[in-house]
């Protein structure tokens, strides 16, 4: 049976990527061509080959809200046998997207709220800067949280995809010695 190794990263903060270890008897290039033969059955979804020196390849991290992408490597192990290690890393375009949206809708925001207010209660006072006041704290102060818990989120459910796609790769690769 094939021996499995994890080294969790930083789970509180998610500060440094988490990887995993497999120590496995069948040489890179197999550990490769299974993995091609897996993509083309349906099993390791988004793989792409590299090509990069020591990377074999590609493979999506599904998240939620936000994927990530599991980064394979080979380092030649004793005899005829590979270590392979998995990286989980966080697709950045759409986090980036999701802040501009963010940051972009807090304005129109502002003066829509604006025009509700004056429209439902006669007392609320006209001038614009009363509801800037009140409703940019209120909207932006609990982003950093609201951040934070996101990604946190992502990179978890990342993670728990990228350990089932270990578990595949593990079941195809073989057993040691």
């Amino acid at each position: 049976m094939s021996q499995i190794d994890e080294q969790a990263g930083s789970e509180s903060t998610g500060d440094r990527p988490r990887t995993w270890l497999v120590r496995t008897d069948r040489a890179s290039e197999t550990v490769l061509e299974t993995a091609r033969l897996m993509s083309r059955n349906g099993k390791l979804p988004g793989f792409r080959e590299t090509g990069a020196t020591g990377e074999l390849f590609r493979c999506a991290a599904f998240g939620k809200p936000f994927d990530s992408e599991l980064v394979v490597r080979a380092e030649e192990g004793e005899g005829t046998g590979c270590v392979l290690s998995g990286e989980v890393r966080l697709k950045p375009a759409l986090p980036w997207v999701f802040a501009v949206v963010t940051a972009l809708s807090i304005w129109p925001g502002v003066l829509l709220m604006d025009s509700l207010m004056n429209a439902w209660f006669r007392w609320y006072p006209v001038e614009t800067w009363v509801t800037y006041a009140w409703y940019v704290p209120l909207t932006v102060l609990p982003l950093p949280w609201m951040v934070r818990k996101v990604l946190r989120q992502s990179r978890a459910s990342a993670w728990g995809h990228a350990m089932e796609t270990r578990e595949k790769i593990v079941k195809r690769v073989g057993e040691v010695g």
